[in-house]
């Protein structure tokens, strides 16, 4: 070899490959979060089927013995961003559960109530005042009466807590899955 230069020979395009996965793992914390949504979402469905918060506390049993909030499979809502966070949000009406309605004022429980009872805000499509779609002055007050007897019976229902508090820590089988996640792409880019 004339020139005393270095000769270097070898596999380059899988080292260039190396180099660019090892490169995306910039992207890890987003790649993460994306990567658990569905596992987090069937997390949250477990705790629905044996009543559990995420961090594994039994919520507090309904007055009739019954499980609570057992039907509320699918209500939680998991979405990433792009910035690597997680936001986990519980739907209506398990959103109340989540931190109890003890601070719930009688006004949002009897607004809950109403609207469960069907009736609406007093006015009709096109913005002019109703009693309701075809339901009498009596019917109008009967359910208006159970919304409010509901409203005030619900007013303190006790927590039962379905998606993470925030700041709280993350719960472990959450962590797990985070875990398990960062685990398959790091090695997925470091592998040849």
């Amino acid at each position: 070899m004339s020139g005393g230069g270095l000769l270097v020979t070898g596999d380059f395009a899988s080292m260039l490959l190396f180099q660019k996965r090892v490169g995306e793992l910039s992207e890890l914390p987003r790649l993460v979060a994306l990567g658990s949504v569905a596992k987090l979402e069937a997390i949250e469905d477990a705790g629905f089927a044996s009543g559990a918060d995420p961090y594994g506390n039994p919520w507090a049993p309904l007055k009739s013995g019954g499980p609570a909030l057992h039907e509320g499979a699918g209500s939680v809502e998991v979405t990433s961003f792009s910035t690597g966070k997680i936001r986990a949000t519980a739907h209506y009406p398990y959103n109340f559960h989540n931190s109890g309605t003890k601070q719930m004022s009688k006004k949002t429980a009897l607004k809950v109530a109403r609207a469960k009872a069907g009736i609406g805000n007093g006015r009709d499509a096109s913005g002019k005042f109703t009693r309701g779609a075809g339901a009498t002055a009596p019917q109008v007050q009967a359910k208006a009466a159970a919304a409010a007897a509901y409203a005030a019976a619900t007013v303190h229902a006790p927590k039962r807590q379905i998606v993470p508090d925030d700041g709280a820590g993350i719960p472990s089988a959450w962590d797990h899955v985070f875990l398990e996640v960062a685990q398959s792409i790091f090695e997925k880019a470091v592998s040849t």
